[in-house]
């Protein structure tokens, strides 16, 4: 299979890929009981340093801290979902272009820089994708 082809098809595998895990992404359609969107965990740290300047008892200490913990987890799977998938989305677009110009033959005289974008953007979004699914 010419090498050309191959890095079309792979681009565009990432671009529709991409598109269908946006559609069916839980806490950007809002599934089920995600209201994670405007999450602020700073009532929860606050409730946390009062009661540890206070000296209250370890249980309380522990279900403060476990409380701004989840809340802490929660807005960072929300702020990770929409990062990796829009950035995949991004980048394999990108590639995508990239990958016409070089099979239609316009983009000859750049092939080593696109090479270097295309594995520069696969290994970021395999990082930030990776990352997201094992966050989750």
């Amino acid at each position: 299979m010419n090498s050309k082809l191959f890095f079309l098809i792979c681009a565009l595998a990432v671009v529709i890929l991409s598109v269908i895990t946006i559609c069916v992404a839980p806490l950007i359609n809002g599934l089920d009981q995600y209201k994670w969107r405007g999450l602020n965990c700073k009532p929860k740290q606050d409730q946390y340093d009062w009661d540890k300047k206070n000296n209250n008892n370890d249980q309380t200490l522990k279900a403060d801290k476990k409380a701004l913990k989840e809340c802490q987890r929660h807005k960072g799977m929300h702020d990770l979902e929409y990062t990796s998938l829009i950035t995949d989305v991004i980048l394999g677009f990108v590639c995508a272009l990239l990958g016409f110009l070089h099979y239609f033959g316009v983009g000859n005289y750049c092939e080593k820089i696109t090479g270097i974008i295309g594995m520069a953007s696969g290994i970021i979004c395999f990082i930030l994708t990776i990352i997201y699914v094992g966050f989750s």
